[in-house]
């Protein structure tokens, strides 16, 4: 999914951004805030349709998923474990610290035992928000690198695709495994 700046998404519908604005006000362009903060602005566009003939090569494709590497291909390719990148593991770790701060503020929150603690809350609402944000980022990096790899794939133009059948639902029972194989996605493929 593409993101706009309102500059750039009214001067593709051919409208000013004050006319953008109101719409919104208006309720006409469905815009909406996730818990997150993010904000999301749902379009509907009508295109024709082009009936295009794709060339297909002659040979399939095998893939076998796993938890050292992501995929690997019949063809050679193998996919690295996104997981294992510095950027993922710097993010992972943020994560962590932000955590501990988070029980640590809810811990002392009990021993004080104050009833009335909304207007003390407000730290503690802030520290929820940068945990929830590092969890988005985390999912959306792993969701991404799942997109590239089908992308890739399919650009091959393979016959047929084969991928492996996996338990999932039973490799997650194993505690040795469990949180490895939740983090590398293979609810997505």
């Amino acid at each position: 999914m593409k993101q706009y700046k309102p500059k750039e998404f009214s001067e593709m519908l051919n409208v000013s951004v004050k006319t953008l604005q109101s719409w919104d006000n208006q309720g006409v362009l469905p815009a909406y805030r996730n818990p997150k903060g993010r904000y999301f602005v749902s379009v509907l566009c009508e295109l024709e349709e082009m009936a295009t003939k794709l060339a297909l090569n002659k040979i399939g494709l095998g893939i076998d998923l796993g938890v050292k590497d992501f995929a690997t291909r019949s063809d050679g390719i193998v996919h690295e474990n996104i997981n294992k990148t510095i950027k993922v593991k710097k993010i992972e770790k943020r994560l962590k610290r932000e955590q501990r701060s988070l029980a640590r503020k809810f811990e002392n929150l009990k021993k004080r035992g104050e009833k009335s603690v909304t207007n003390k809350r407000v730290n503690i609402d802030k520290n929820v928000l940068r945990v929830q944000k590092l969890h988005a980022r985390l999912a959306n990096i792993r969701i991404e690198y799942v997109k590239s790899i089908v992308t890739n794939v399919v650009k091959t133009k393979p016959t047929f695709i084969t991928v492996e059948d996996l338990n999932v639902k039973g490799m997650m029972k194993n505690k040795h495994l469990s949180k490895t194989i939740a983090k590398q996605s293979f609810f997505c493929i």
